[in-house]
C-alpha cells in the first residue's frame, strides 16, 4: 500500500513543511525510539499545563432568561499529540529537559538517566509518519502546527468563540480541536512549540497513547548529545545509539564550548 499523501488540510497555520524542528527526547526514550522503531504521541492531559482542555471534561457557563446555565462537554473523541521545537539553539529549553550533574571526582555525569538528547527532523517527515500509522483508520484526523501564545483569556477565549458559532458540540469537529491546541499561555513562549496531531473524529478511545512507527535514520536528520557531557561520555553516548541502530549524522553542540570572543574593529579605525 502506498503512503497515504500530505494534503493542505493538514497543514494548520505556520506549518512549513520542509522546516527543521527538534525535540529534546529523554535519553531512555530516545534509545526506545531507535530499538523499537516508533514514536509514542500521548492525550495532552497528561501535560503539565491545566489549559490543555481538548481531552478534558470541559464546563461551559452562559446566562439564558436571566437564568445562569450550566453544561459539561465531557466524552470527546480521543486526541494524541507530540510537541517539537522551532529553535535549535536554548539554553531554557536544554535546562529543562536534560540534567547534567558531575561527580566531584570523576567530572562525569552522576545521573545519566535524566539526560536529554536534542533529534532533528521536518514538520514533513513527523507528520507523514503519524499519516501513515493512521491511515487505515478513516475517523482519524491528522494535523500539524506551530503553537501562538496568547493570554489565559485568549486561550479560552478561543474554545468560547467556537462554541458560539457551532454549538456544543463544536469541539467534536477535528480542526477546531487542533487549532485549540495551538494556543497557549505567554509563560511557554521560549519552547516555540510545533505540534503534530492526530485527533478522533467520533471514538474515544481506552489507549493513553499513540504508536507511531518510524525508520530512524530516515526520520532522524541529525543527533546531538548535551553539550555539558565530557568527550568520553560524548563518545559513549553516541557508541550507545549507534547499537541501538542509529547510522545518522551527530552534530558537535558547541553551546557552551569556551571561546575567548574576539571584538573586530571596522577598517577605517586606528587607536587613539
Amino acid at each position: 500500500m502506498s503512503a497515504p499523501s500530505i494534503d493542505d488540510s493538514c497543514l494548520l497555520p505556520l506549518a512549513e513543511l520542509d522546516k527543521p524542528i527538534y525535540r529534546i527526547f529523554p535519553r531512555e526514550r530516545f534509545l526506545q525510539a531507535l530499538s523499537e522503531n516508533c514514536l509514542a504521541l500521548v492525550c495532552p492531559s497528561m501535560w503539565d499545563d491545566p489549559f490543555e482542555i481538548v481531552d478534558s471534561a470541559i464546563p461551559v457557563h452562559w446566562t439564558e432568561n436571566g437564568q445562569l446555565r450550566r453544561h459539561i462537554i465531557h466524552g470527546l473523541p480521543s486526541v494524541f499529540a507530540q510537541s517539537w521545537s522551532a529553535t535549535r539553539e536554548s539554553d531554557a529549553l536544554l535546562r529543562a529537559y536534560s540534567k547534567v550533574r558531575r561527580g566531584t571526582h570523576s567530572n562525569l555525569n552522576t545521573c545519566p538517566d535524566e539526560e536529554g538528547v536534542r533529534v532533528q527532523t521536518t514538520h514533513r517527515k513527523l507528520l507523514q509518519a503519524v499519516l501513515n500509522a493512521t491511515t487505515s483508520n478513516g475517523e482519524i484526523s491528522c494535523f500539524i502546527g506551530a503553537v501562538t501564545y496568547v493570554s489565559s483569556d485568549e486561550v479560552l477565549s478561543y474554545f468560547s468563540k467556537a462554541i458560539y458559532k457551532d454549538g456544543l458540540h463544536a469541539l467534536n469537529l477535528p480542526k477546531i480541536r487542533a487549532m485549540g491546541l495551538l494556543r497557549k499561555r505567554v509563560a511557554f513562549s521560549s519552547e516555540a512549540e510545533v505540534r503534530v496531531m492526530a485527533i478522533h473524529q467520533r471514538t474515544r478511545v481506552s489507549d493513553r497513547l499513540l504508536r507511531v512507527p518510524i525508520h530512524p535514520n530516515d526520520f532522524i536528520d541529525e543527533v546531538a548529545f548535551d553539550p555539558r557531557l565530557a568527550d568520553v561520555e560524548m563518545y559513549r553516548r553516541q557508541e550507545e545509539a549507534k547499537a541501538h541502530g542509529y547510522a545518522g549524522h551527530f552534530h558537535n553542540w558547541e553551546l557552551y564550548t569556551r571561546v575567548i570572543p574576539v571584538v573586530q574593529m571596522p577598517s577605517d579605525w586606528v587607536p587613539r
